[in-house]
C-alpha cells in the first residue's frame, strides 16, 4: 500500500513507541489497512523503515492507523524530525514484500551480512547493449525499491542462496 500522510504524534512507552500516521486516502486504504490490522507490518516513511505491529485504525475525515514499534532511541530521534514533514511518503509492505523481508534476514545471517547489503548484491546484474561493453547496474537496498519482477527474481536468487547452504 502506498499512499501520503504525515506522523500525527508518537509516545515513547515502556517498551514499544506508539506511532500514529493519518493517511490522506479513502475506501481502498481502509480495506488494505483492515487486512493488515493486528499483523507485524514494514512500513516506510519516506527512506525510514520501521517494523511494528498495526494496532488501530481510525476513520474520521482522514484514515489514520496506531502502530507499535520497538523502543530504541534512534527510532524516536527519526520520528522526531519525520513529524515536521508534510506530507510524508508511506508505504506499507505487501505480503511479497514482508516473504522477502524474511528470507533476506534469514539468507543474510547465515552469512554475517546486513540485509540491505545482501538485497544490493542479489538485485544488481550485467547488462549488455548490442556489442557494446557490459554494464553493471547496481542494485537497490529496500525492498520498497524493487519492482514486482524484481522482486521474483530475487526471491529466485534466495532459494536457490538457501538450497545450496
Amino acid at each position: 500500500m502506498k499512499g501520503s500522510g504525515r506522523i500525527v504524534g508518537y509516545a515513547v512507552n515502556r517498551k514499544t513507541i506508539s506511532v500514529k500516521i493519518q493517511m490522506s486516502g479513502s475506501a481502498p486504504i481502509i480495506d488494505e489497512l483492515e487486512r493488515y490490522k493486528g499483523k507485524q507490518k514494514t512500513i516506510r516513511l519516506d527512506a525510514f523503515q520501521l517494523v511494528g505491529k498495526i494496532e488501530s485504525i481510525t476513520i474520521s475525515r482522514n484514515v489514520g492507523f496506531l502502530m507499535h514499534v520497538a523502543r530504541l532511541d534512534f527510532i524516536h530521534r527519526w520520528l522526531f524530525h519525520l513529524m515536521e514533514k508534510e506530507p510524508l511518503a508511506v508505504e506499507v509492505s505487501t505480503p511479497q514484500q514482508d516473504k522477502l523481508l524474511y528470507f533476506l534476514e534469514t539468507a543474510a545471517k547465515k552469512r554475517n551480512k546486513k540485509a540491505a547489503d545482501l538485497l544490493f548484491e542479489l538485485s544488481s546484474f550485467k547488462k549488455r547493449d548490442g556489442n557494446g561493453p557490459e554494464q553493471t547496474i547496481p542494485g537497490k537496498y529496500s525492498v520498497f525499491d524493487l519492482s514486482e519482477a524484481q522482486s521474483n527474481v530475487v526471491f529466485d536468487k534466495i532459494s536457490r542462496l538457501s538450497a545450496t547452504s
